[in-house]
């Protein structure tokens, strides 16, 4: 996904919990305020969209593939992909990239099966988000490439908001 220069800052978006920046200047493209709220989800997406639709919104695992230390790389790494549905519909498709920064991620990832997002709350941190680029597109979709750290996991996210999923009736 190209970098879009027009987002004002790619610093800590933080959240009300933190003494940080908490705020973000997206391009105008972005005029819907639910969508600008989804862009800058800092963890927390699979919560905001339950809230949007008022419905469960459950993850699926597509693929989650360990990648194992190497010379090169010597943390654990994962590539993965899910999709976020409500109702039996794909509301948003992420691939990532997620490394494991201690032992207790490690723990926590592989051993005792914790989720992602589950894991911020988990080890009651949360993570630094930083917006790299956020893109409109001409079907009605969007997509935005971010990254999530704390000390001891990192992500890289890439998600794509598929076409009319802002519609309160696309999952009904």
């Amino acid at each position: 996904m190209a970098e879009n220069s027009d987002i004002e800052s790619k610093t800590h978006l933080g959240d009300i919990f933190l003494p940080q920046k908490t705020f973000c200047t997206l391009p105008p493209e972005f005029s819907n305020p639910i969508q600008r709220i989804f862009l800058t989800a800092n963890g927390n997406l699979q919560r905001l969209l339950s809230s949007y639709y008022n419905l469960p919104v459950s993850v699926d695992i597509l693929y989650n593939q360990k990648i194992l230390p190497s010379d090169t790389n010597p943390k654990i790494t994962f590539d993965r992909k899910v999709n976020l549905v409500c109702n039996n519909k794909t509301v948003c498709i992420a691939e990532s990239k997620i490394y494991l920064l201690s032992d207790k991620a490690t723990d926590l990832i592989i051993n005792q099966k914790v989720g992602i997002a589950q894991f911020f709350r988990y080890r009651n941190s949360f993570p630094d988000f930083v917006l790299l680029s956020a893109k409109s597109n001409p079907d009605n979709s969007f997509q935005r490439s971010y990254i999530l750290k704390t000390s001891d996991l990192e992500c890289h996210i890439d998600e794509y908001f598929v076409p009319g999923m802002l519609e309160l009736s696309f999952v009904q």
